[in-house]
């Protein structure tokens, strides 16, 4: 079994789960069934190494609202690239189109 934070991170991500802070909370968000016995056992282990993680200054986690079928939905968004959020709503934009409704950072 492996305990490293970072390789636990990226295992929950390869599920489709995104891992964000809320506050000093740990926050999931997702397909949390995808999460295996081992992983919870592991991400309660690694939890206060996982919030460090996620806590180093520039990382930033931005909430995201795109718009599907009438309604609007709201994803969270890790960002390491140290952009501005102009340069992040710029990138979205790009990317969601007609799509995209807003990007704010969440502190």
């Amino acid at each position: 079994m492996n305990n490293q934070p970072e390789v636990l991170i990226s295992e929950i991500k390869s599920l489709g789960i995104a891992m964000t802070l809320r506050g000093k909370d740990l926050h999931l968000v997702g397909r949390l069934d995808a999460i295996s016995k081992d992983h919870q056992e592991r991400l309660r282990k690694a939890k206060p190494e996982i919030i460090k993680i996620l806590s180093k200054t520039g990382n930033k986690v931005y909430t995201i609202g795109t718009k599907h079928k009438g309604s609007i939905s709201y994803h969270s968004m890790i960002d390491r690239s140290g952009d501005s959020i102009e340069e992040v709503r710029q990138s979205l934009k790009e990317k969601f189109g007609e799509r995209f409704v807003s990007v704010k950072i969440n502190i």
